[in-house]
């Protein structure tokens, strides 16, 4: 047997001490950026009254930026000022970018009320949720699948089953019309290598039954999915711009399943000068979406209520802590927006 000299013992029996130092620096650090950007966010606006608040809630998202996690935050922070609790944007404008898990970690170490969440694919990220609800902060999951093992009290979210059966639905409706002039059909659904993997099949399967039930289609239609880029932006609108330029491969429709897909689908059909070749089913209703439909690049879009999401999540957090139960899950409505609608809702203004 061999013998380990007493220095080496010693040594070894310290190694796990590096680790945790790395960890305990890493929050130490992010709380220390975390309070001053709160100072100076406090110092900035003296001249406004200040309000306290009951409760303190973390809204944390990798996709701030988008048009949909925006108006999720401000329906959970608007609905949070008229309930007494601030719903902080958190740790998302710090000069050090911090990763989901991170952003959590920092929240419970902070002491927040409660949390709510973009959906978590990563274990990290679900072991940052489990620790949360360990350290008695309730979180609420928001948006793609639910993960009822992190012990989240409630989520937020879609039915998917719905979701893809509205697609399903408008796909089916701009087939039969197109096929009025040609023979046959070419459809593709862009998927993401980033998102939920079950969410995702889902959403196909039930579009792909959709189309598979109608009489009209059958024997008509080639029915694929296409894998695209979805680390940023412009990757997206790489992959799908390779997909239109390639004359052979431009489908007749073209659905996106999410927001970035949508606006690099409209963006690519322009630069390929492919509008009115390919029709293009998307997600989501922004400003910039509304405006392709109203200009006849997107046939029509899949929307949320993002802003009654938001609110949900708050509720959820305030319904939990006032009572300690809680509904485990609040479903937003789905609706479908094409040139009628914003035309209508146009008037309206």
């Amino acid at each position: 047997m061999k013998t380990v000299p007493e220095g080496k013992k010693g040594r070894r029996r310290y190694y796990w001490i590096l680790p945790l130092l790395l960890v305990l620096t890493t929050i130490a650090t992010a709380l220390a950026l975390f309070w001053s950007q709160r100072s100076a966010n406090l110092s900035g606006k003296k001249e406004e009254a200040l309000k306290t608040y009951d409760r303190y809630y973390a809204f944390i998202s990798d996709e701030e930026n988008s048009s949909f996690w925006k108006e999720v935050y401000e329906g959970a922070h608007k609905e949070g000022e008229d309930t007494d609790a601030f719903v902080e944007d958190f740790a998302s404008d710090l000069a050090v970018g911090y990763s989901l898990e991170e952003r959590i970690r920092i929240a419970v170490a902070s002491g927040v009320d409660g949390i709510i969440v973009e959906n978590v694919n990563r274990n990290a990220e679900k072991n940052e949720i489990a620790a949360a609800t360990e350290a008695g902060i309730p979180v609420v999951l928001v948006g793609g699948n639910d993960d009822a093992g992190t012990g989240r009290i409630s989520y937020v979210g879609i039915s998917r089953y719905d979701l893809g059966g509205l697609y399903g639905r408008q796909v089916v409706i701009l087939a039969k019309k197109l096929l009025n002039d040609r023979n046959r059909l070419k459809i593709t659904v862009l998927t993401g290598k980033n998102a939920d993997a079950e969410s995702q099949k889902l959403l196909i399967s039930t579009i792909r039954d959709s189309v598979s039930a109608d009489a009209d289609l059958y024997g008509r239609i080639d029915f694929e999915t296409r894998e695209i880029d979805d680390f940023g932006t412009f990757a997206s609108q790489r992959s799908v711009t390779e997909l239109l330029m390639d004359p052979e491969n431009v489908p007749d429709i073209l659905v996106a399943l999410n927001e970035e897909h949508t606006n690099s689908a409209y963006q690519a059909a322009v630069d390929n000068n492919v509008v009115g070749q390919c029709s293009i089913i998307g997600y989501y209703d922004s400003e910039s979406i509304r405006k392709a439909i109203e200009n006849e690049i997107l046939s029509a879009t899949i929307t949320v209520d993002a802003v009654q999401m938001g609110k949900d999540c708050t509720t959820a957090l305030n319904e939990y802590l006032d009572s300690g139960y809680v509904s485990e899950y609040f479903m937003a409505d789905t609706y479908v927006v094409d040139k009628e609608t914003v035309k209508a809702q146009g008037g309206e203004e």
